[in-house]
């Protein structure tokens, strides 16, 4: 058994106190560890092996080493690493310091070569041959086991030695060195006076006292070592006689283990004989046991098919069940999904009427535009007219007299809007029907998603093409103060849409305030009426504009009522005032007395020529 256990073998030459290392048996299968402790099966006193260094285990007929080093284990150039193992072949180099002072060969010859010859022999020799090969397997390894208790301990000793020798060594260094120190010391004192003298004796003593207490600590240790090398031997003296004592019993139990052998030899057929009743006795029990077990199961899985059979029964009935059910629910929702379909039918019928109402409303805007336009041409031909007739009323300042005051005014109140109170700029009429400035309402929106006069919730918004295309058709006929405040807000809005300007919270610019406060309070009105010296008056009546509605993305909404464009010819000035009120801003005309001051719709005085 010997002859197959693996050896490292070293490498390089070893230091001659280490000189015994240089050939390391391993001696057992389970678990050989190596290591500077104590507790290791061989333990090598050198400060660059670890306390655990490495541990040697066979494994599937194989050696394989477990590395548990700080600096690590190389194996033919190649770490292992701290946890890790690997397994090693015939002549593999295994490093065991990052020094390389430890370097071995392992060599594990196999007795693969000369292998036994096996002969036929009979069945009685066989078996006691098998027999006497186990017992001395199990007493050799019995045997081994105490040779490797007492080479532990004397590993142990020759470790204990090396340190007490490295202790001593240490201690003379440290003495060496102390005195060395403390020499140089008196040396450079030895000039001085009392005082000097007085710290020379006092460095004596205190080199004394260092010394001393380094001697007692170094006899300590060396008390102990010599204490554990004395257990040491007497531990070994006792495995000695143990080692004796097993050894003689084991001789005498193999003696009788041979004597009993021949004896049971004897009664070897006789035990074969019972052994086969036996056999036969449990063959007919298992048989009895199996058929009484196949007549449990089937009346088993009888019992389990009726309840099934009854399970389905149920299962089939409620299912049944359950379909009615769901016909009729199925009847009750495609009836009420017809009921939904046919109201769907009649509010598309009814939102298709109100669209065509809105186009027709649209259409009848331009000819309200043309009606204005051919009253204004009639109002200039009655005015070349007087001027042919009268010079001297034909002057610049009857020109520039009240209709074209009275159309400013009224595009000032009407077409204003209600955020920063001027003349619509690109206007845009919202959900609700109400219009202002773009750039206005885009600033209003960033606070709040509503309508600044009714406060119903913007769905969507358009532009106003109708009033624009009509404030651009009026704007010639003005006055040039009319113009000349147009150009300077559409230069103010200008500025304001750039991106580096400034916008105030509220989204008017500083010159509208100041326009809004000079201008004083004015009321807007549906309806407005036109006097001068003409023999009729113009009442306009302002739009609401009708939004456009895509019917394939937003949903038909109940309606709003849309009024269309008037213009009324007023014969007397008299029945002027009598026209009755257009609602045409049903929102402004519900809204309290606040929300007219906060939009500007505030009450027109008496003696404007403005009427309702």
């Amino acid at each position: 058994m010997q002859n197959n256990r693996p050896v490292l073998v070293s490498c390089k030459r070893l230091r001659t106190e280490l000189n015994r290392f240089r050939k390391i048996h391993i001696t057992s299968d389970d678990s050989f560890t190596l290591g500077r402790g104590l507790h290791n099966t061989l333990v090598i006193p050198s400060l660059v092996i670890s306390r655990s260094h490495c541990k040697f285990r066979k494994e599937n007929c194989g050696w394989v080493i477990e590395d548990s080093s700080a600096c690590g284990i190389e194996v033919n150039g190649v770490k292992v690493g701290k946890g890790n193992s690997k397994n090693l072949i015939n002549d593999d180099i295994v490093r065991l310091d990052a020094l390389q002072e430890f370097v071995y060969k392992f060599i594990w010859p196999h007795n693969d070569i000369a292998k036994r010859i096996k002969f036929e022999k009979d069945e009685n020799s066989s078996i006691l041959d098998d027999v006497k090969i186990k017992f001395e397997e199990s007493q050799n390894i019995e045997m081994q086991h105490i040779e490797d208790k007492i080479q532990k301990q004397k590993q142990l000793q020759v470790a204990n030695k090396l340190l007490q020798d490295q202790l001593y060594a240490k201690k003379n260094i440290k003495v060496e060195e102390l005195e060395r120190s403390f020499g140089v010391q008196i040396e450079n004192l030895k000039g001085e006076k009392n005082e000097v003298q007085m710290q020379k004796i006092l460095l004596i003593k205190e080199r004394d006292a260092q010394i001393s207490s380094l001697k007692k600590e170094m006899d300590t240790k060396i008390n102990k070592l010599m204490d554990q090398i004395k257990m040491h031997n007497e531990t070994e003296a006792e495995l000695a006689i143990e080692n004796n004592s097993l050894k003689t019993k084991l001789q005498k139990e193999r003696e009788e283990f041979l004597a009993e052998l021949d004896k049971e030899n004897t009664s070897k057929h006789e035990l074969l004989d019972r052994l086969h009743q036996k056999i036969k006795e449990q063959e007919e029990q298992r048989l009895k046991e199996k058929q009484e077990l196949e007549n449990e199961f089937r009346i088993e899985t009888e019992k389990l098919r009726l309840a099934k059979d009854q399970e389905m029964l149920a299962l089939v009935e409620l299912n049944k069940q359950r379909e009615l059910e769901l016909l009729e629910e199925h009847k009750k929702i495609k009836q009420r999904l017809e009921k939904e379909i046919s109201d769907m039918k009649k509010e598309s019928k009814n939102a298709e009427i109100q669209l065509l109402h809105k186009e027709e409303n649209v259409s009848q805007a331009p000819s309200a535009q043309m009606r204005v336009v051919g009253m204004e041409t009639e109002h200039q031909e009655t005015k070349n007219g007087v001027s042919d007739e009268n010079p001297a009323m034909a002057g610049p300042s009857y020109e520039s007299s009240k209709p074209l005051a009275d159309i400013g005014q009224m595009m000032e109140t009407e077409l204003q809007c209600s955020i920063c109170a001027e003349i619509f700029i690109c206007p845009v009429m919202l959900s609700c029907g109400h219009t202002f400035c773009k750039y206005c309402i885009n600033l209003w929106k960033k606070n709040k998603k509503d309508c600044p006069i009714c406060r119903t919730p913007i769905k969507y918004e358009s532009r106003s093409i109708v009033v624009d295309s009509f404030i651009e058709k009026i704007l010639p006929n003005l006055s040039e103060e009319m113009k000349k405040k147009r150009e300077e807000s559409l230069k103010i809005r200008e500025d304001e849409q750039r991106p580096k300007a400034k916008v105030k919270r509220n989204g008017t610019t500083p010159r509208a305030r100041n326009f809004r406060a000079a201008r004083g309070t004015r009321r807007t009105s549906s309806m407005i009426t036109i006097s001068s010296d003409l023999p009729y008056s113009i009442s306009i009546t302002r739009p609401q504009e009708i939004p456009t509605v895509d019917l394939t993305s937003i949903p038909t909404p109940t309606p709003m009522m849309m009024l269309p464009q008037e213009v009324i010819v007023v014969e007397d000035e008299g029945n002027a005032s009598q026209a009755p009120r257009a609602h045409t801003m049903a929102a402004t005309d519900g809204a309290t007395a606040a929300a007219r001051r906060v939009t500007g719709h505030l009450d027109v005085p008496t003696g404007s020529n403005i009427q309702f």
